[in-house]
């Protein structure tokens, strides 16, 4: 309190050692020989930290009055957002004029390196070549990145929509998801995506497939699992997928369901025991059937359970025709209308179990996010051991 005394007195003889810093910069990539590629890290002594923010709280009630209202970012009440809308605007009306423009963006960083562009406006070959000319800048065309929001006279399409969500992609790699609790990656969706995406939706109007799609890597993010597909996902596919086989090409020989529908696997369990597990991943019917190639998939030793499952298969699929200009048809059987749905599948994993009443008591409780995902993993858990 001395100190802040002597600071509002305004003795200032000995401040100097208060205002000293240990700094150290930091490179953000390789190669690095330009001021804006370094971080700086700086060693503040606390006071300076405590003083400056016991100034900036005063200040920021005057901030409105002292600064200019076309400064629209960084002023509690003032919106960026606003500058975009306006350059918009601009050059929607500029292009409902017919006539020649151009829009002129300079990167303050850069200004004096001439490494701004340029986007015309209505322009033909003549009046861009005056352009280039006259302003040593790049030449680039519409849609462009402003306060990093698509800039565009018309509407987006879907390929101009696409690299914003790869955008959001980045954001939430899965190596990061790997490495993070449940919780943890929720408060990574819930507030750096969520964050961006207001951003964006306050300035640009997305199409309902990009907001899917956004949403769909939210969720993927958030929920995660093993790399490797449990052998329980993996036996209820299997159960679920039937094959009708036509010219046999999309239809795998020794896994899928297609004779009968049952697979090969089921009918000759001891036969297909010997197969590599390389050939078993990649032989389809059409291959397997032409010239009886599935025989040669047949390695190491043949005892009496193998031979007859063998005399099976080939009783199986003696007079076996393929139809070659019919399609392979993968039937999905927990659909009416047989094709697969992530709903179907989410519902057919809780055929015959009970429904969990209390959820809301959970999710809805005070208790640490930690905790929460804990507790439901755990009864899931339970539940799956109840015969």
């Amino acid at each position: 309190m001395a100190a802040v005394s002597a600071v509002w007195s305004r003795k200032f003889g000995n401040f100097g050692t208060l205002n000293s810093a240990f700094i150290t910069l930091i490179p953000k990539k390789e190669s690095a020989d330009q001021p804006k590629d370094f971080r700086p890290i700086s060693l503040v002594h606390s006071f300076a930290k405590l003083l400056t923010k016991l100034l900036a709280n005063r200040l920021a009630a005057r901030l409105q009055h002292l600064v200019s209202p076309n400064q629209s970012a960084f002023i509690k009440g003032r919106f960026i957002q606003d500058n975009f809308m306006l350059v918009q605007q601009t050059a929607k009306f500029l292009h409902r004029q017919k006539q020649p423009r151009i829009l002129l963006k300079l990167d303050i960083s850069k200004a004096f390196d001439s490494k701004s562009s340029v986007m015309p406006i209505r322009c033909d070959d003549s009046e861009l070549m005056v352009v280039q000319n006259l302003l040593p800048c790049t030449l680039s065309e519409f849609p462009c990145k402003y306060l990093g929001l698509p800039l565009s006279l018309k509407k987006l399409t879907r390929a101009q929509v696409q690299p914003f969500i790869d955008r959001f992609a980045d954001q939430l790699p899965n190596w990061k998801a790997d490495m993070m609790t449940r919780a943890g990656r929720r408060v990574q969706v819930q507030f750096v995506l969520t964050g961006m995406l207001i951003y964006l939706f306050m300035a640009s109007d997305l199409p309902a497939w990009a907001v899917k799609a956004i949403d769909k890597i939210r969720r993927g993010f958030l929920w995660r699992g093993r790399k490797d597909v449990p052998v329980q996902a993996q036996a209820f596919f299997a159960m679920a997928t039937t094959s009708v086989v036509g010219n046999g090409a999309q239809t795998f020989f020794w896994t899928d369901r297609w004779l009968d529908g049952r697979s090969i696997e089921e009918l000759a369990p001891r036969l297909f025991a010997v197969i590599p597990k390389r050939r078993i991943k990649q032989r389809t019917v059409q291959e397997a059937l032409t010239n009886r190639t599935w025989i040669s998939d047949i390695q190491g030793a043949l005892d009496v359970g193998v031979l007859t499952d063998y005399l099976h298969l080939w009783d199986l699929l003696s007079g076996l025709q393929l139809q070659p200009e019919v399609e392979d048809r993968h039937i999905w059987k927990l659909s009416p209308n047989g094709h697969y749905s992530a709903k179907s599948a989410y519902e057919g994993f809780f055929l015959g179990a009970t429904l969990f009443e209390p959820w809301k008591k959970i999710w809805k409780s005070w208790a640490p996010p930690k905790c929460r995902f804990f507790l439901c993993e755990k009864i899931k858990l339970h539940q799956s051991k109840v015969p």
